[in-house]
């Protein structure tokens, strides 16, 4: 009858709109964590240009210490040639400006 069918059809609809109380509701869920996780990756973002930036300052200092460590080098080479020095004092102070390198290499691969 029109009667059942109404019936029917009324049921339905409050099915429906359950239905799609709860599917919004997850919606306006999914919509907040979107938004959380554009915040956590803008943060994210700007910690890494940070990093970056304290990167490459740390690069360029390892870079003008290699270079001022080289000219030490050679001055120190020009130094005991015109002396006469002894190689074994240069042996020696080769060793220590490479590990001095060695060291700054090191520190850079920490930043």
């Amino acid at each position: 009858t029109l009667q059942q069918q109404a019936d029917s059809h009324a049921l339905l609809l409050v099915e429906v709109r359950g239905r799609n109380t709860r599917l919004q509701a997850e919606l306006d869920d999914l919509q907040e964590q979107l938004a959380q996780a554009e915040v956590a990756v803008s943060e994210a973002e700007r910690a890494a240009a940070t990093a970056n930036a304290s990167l490459v300052g740390a690069k360029r200092e390892v870079v003008e210490v290699k270079m001022r460590l080289a000219g030490m080098a050679g001055e120190q080479s020009k130094a005991l040639v015109q002396l006469g020095g002894s190689g074994d004092l240069l042996d020696v102070r080769t060793q220590e400006l490479q590990g001095a390198c060695a060291a700054l290499e090191a520190a850079r691969a920490e930043v």
